[in-house]
C-alpha cells in the first residue's frame, strides 16, 4: 500500500479527521514534555550548584573568620562579641525594642575621677543590688586601691575562697591581670573620659573644697594663688603636683588623673608625658583592654549606648546626678565656670595633660562613629530624656505627684516600670552611701550562706 492510499484510507474512515488531530497533538503535547522537563531538570541542577557554592563559599568564611579570630587573640574576641551584641540589639530595636534578650551581668567598669563616674557607679551598684550579683567591693572606704594597680585581698570584703565576682565599679587604679583574678576576662568591660581641661578644673576645685591636706603640694599651691586659683593652675600645674616624686604624683589629682586610673605608668611620669611613643602604646593598649569608652559630655547617649551593648532595660539606667557640683559656700576660693584659657595656658596645659588629651582625642570619635552607626539611636535617646526628666521631676517633689510611684508606661523603647520615694533616695546616694548600703547586702547574703554551707 502505497503513502498515499494509507492518506486517503484515514480520510475516509468515520472520525479519521478528528483522530488525525489527536494523534498530531498528542505529538506536539509529548514533545513540549520534553521540553519543559529538559529545561526544569537544568534550572533545578544550575539552583542546586549555585546553592551548593554559596554554602561552600560561606563555609569558607567562616573558617576564615574563626582563622582571623584566634590570631588576633583573646582581646579581640571580646571585641567581635560586642559587636554581635550591638547587632543583636540593633535588629530587636527595629522590630521590637522590647525583645527579651539575656542581660549581660558581668561588668567591669573602670571608675575614674571627675567624670560623671560615681553617677555611673549608682547605676552599676542598684543594678547589683536588685539582682543580688556579688560586686568587688573594698572592705572599707570606697576604693580598692587609688596608689597602685595591686589588689591587696584583704582590703576586699569579706569573700569566699577563689570566689568570682559579677560587678567591679569602684576606683582602683586598673590593671588587666590583678581585675582577672576576680572577674573573669571575659566580663564586659567599659570606661568613661571626660574633656582633660574640664576634668582637670573639676578636679581642682572638688578636692581643693573636700581635701585639701595641709603640708601637700596643692596645698601650698592653692595658698599662694589664692585670689585666683584656676589661673594659677592654668599658668603653673607643675606647682601643684610634684611629678619628679612617683609617690606625690601617684596621690595627684590634677596630673594626668584619668590616665593613671587606667593603669598609665606614673614611676617617671615627668619623662613619659613627653614620650609620644609610649603615650600611643598605652592609647593602644586601653583599646584592647576595653570593649567600650563612654564620654561624659554625651552622658545619655553613653546610657543609651551603654544600655544596648548590656541588653539592659532602661529603668536600669535611669539617674540622678551625684557629686554634679561643688557647693559654692562650702569653698572660700573664687570658682570661674566660664574659664577661657589664652593661648599660652592652652599649650602648656596640652604638655602637662598630654595623656589623657591622647586618649581624649583618641575616643571620642571612636564613640561618635559607633552612636551614628546606632538604628534609631537619637530617638531613643529622646524618649530616655524625657522619661528621666518625669523621673527627676518626681523625685524633688513627690507629694506633688498623683501618688507616691511615678508609672512609666510601656512604649517602643521601654517596658513599663516604676519609680518609689525610696527609689529616689538611693538615686540620690553619694558615694560612699551607696557603696555602703551595697556591702551590707552583700555580706549579710554572705554569711547567711556560710550559716547553710
Amino acid at each position: 500500500m502505497t503513502e498515499g492510499s494509507v492518506s486517503e484510507n484515514i480520510k475516509k474512515t468515520p472520525g479519521g479527521n478528528q483522530w488525525s488531530r489527536l494523534r498530531i497533538g498528542g505529538f506536539f503535547v509529548l514533545i513540549a514534555f520534553v521540553i519543559a522537563s529538559v529545561y526544569v531538570s537544568n534550572g533545578i541542577i544550575f539552583s542546586a550548584v549555585h546553592f551548593n557554592h554559596a554554602v561552600e563559599n560561606s563555609r569558607n568564611e567562616n573558617l576564615n573568620d574563626l582563622t582571623r579570630e584566634n590570631q588576633n587573640g583573646t582581646q579581640n574576641k571580646s571585641q567581635e562579641k560586642t559587636q554581635i551584641k550591638t547587632q543583636s540589639e540593633n535588629v530587636s530595636q527595629s522590630k521590637s525594642p522590647n525583645l527579651v534578650v539575656d542581660e549581660i551581668q558581668q561588668v567591669i567598669f573602670a571608675k575614674v575621677h571627675k567624670a560623671a563616674s560615681s553617677t555611673l557607679q549608682n547605676i552599676l551598684l542598684r543594678f547589683a543590688m536588685a539582682r543580688e550579683l556579688d560586686v568587688l567591693l573594698p572592705r572599707a572606704q570606697d576604693h580598692i586601691n587609688e596608689f597602685g594597680p595591686k589588689i591587696d585581698p584583704k582590703v576586699l570584703i569579706e569573700h569566699a575562697r577563689g570566689q568570682q565576682f559579677n560587678i567591679l565599679c569602684n576606683h582602683l587604679v586598673f590593671n588587666a591581670q590583678e581585675v582577672a583574678a576576680y572577674i573573669p576576662s571575659s566580663a564586659f568591660r567599659f570606661g568613661i573620659l571626660r574633656d582633660p581641661l574640664s576634668q582637670a578644673l573639676s578636679a581642682l576645685q572638688y578636692y581643693t573644697t573636700y581635701y585639701l591636706n595641709p603640708g601637700t603640694t596643692m596645698w601650698s599651691a592653692v595658698r599662694k594663688y589664692a585670689r585666683d586659683p584656676v589661673k594659677g593652675f592654668l599658668d603653673n600645674p607643675h606647682e601643684f603636683c610634684n611629678e619628679r616624686s612617683a609617690y606625690e604624683t601617684q596621690r595627684c589629682t590634677l596630673d594626668n588623673r584619668m590616665s593613671m586610673d587606667l593603669g598609665f605608668d606614673t614611676s617617671r611620669m615627668f619623662q613619659s608625658k613627653r614620650n609620644k611613643t609610649k603615650i600611643q602604646e598605652f592609647v593602644s593598649q586601653i583599646e584592647r583592654q576595653f570593649d567600650l569608652m563612654l564620654i561624659s559630655e554625651y552622658f545619655d547617649e553613653s546610657m543609651v549606648l551603654l544600655r544596648r551593648y548590656l541588653h539592659w532595660q532602661m529603668k536600669d539606667i535611669i539617674y540622678l546626678r551625684v557629686n554634679a557640683a561643688v557647693a559654692e559656700n562650702k569653698s572660700k576660693y573664687v570658682w570661674r565656670r566660664d574659664v577661657q584659657p589664652d593661648t599660652i595656658q592652652l599649650r602648656t596645659f596640652k604638655q602637662w595633660a598630654a595623656v589623657d588629651i591622647a586618649l581624649y582625642e583618641h575616643f571620642l570619635p571612636e564613640f561618635l562613629k559607633k552612636i551614628k552607626k546606632e538604628h534609631l539611636f537619637h530617638e531613643e535617646v529622646a524618649a530616655f530624656k524625657e522619661v528621666r526628666s518625669n523621673v527627676a521631676d518626681f523625685c524633688k517633689n513627690p507629694r506633688n505627684s498623683t501618688g507616691q510611684v511615678l508609672n512609666i508606661p510601656d512604649s517602643r523603647w521601654t517596658q513599663k516600670f516604676s519609680v518609689s520615694v525610696s527609689d529616689c533616695e538611693v538615686m540620690r546616694f553619694a558615694e560612699a552611701q551607696i557603696v555602703q548600703k551595697a556591702r551590707i547586702q552583700q555580706l549579710a547574703r554572705f554569711y547567711r550562706s556560710q550559716r547553710l554551707s
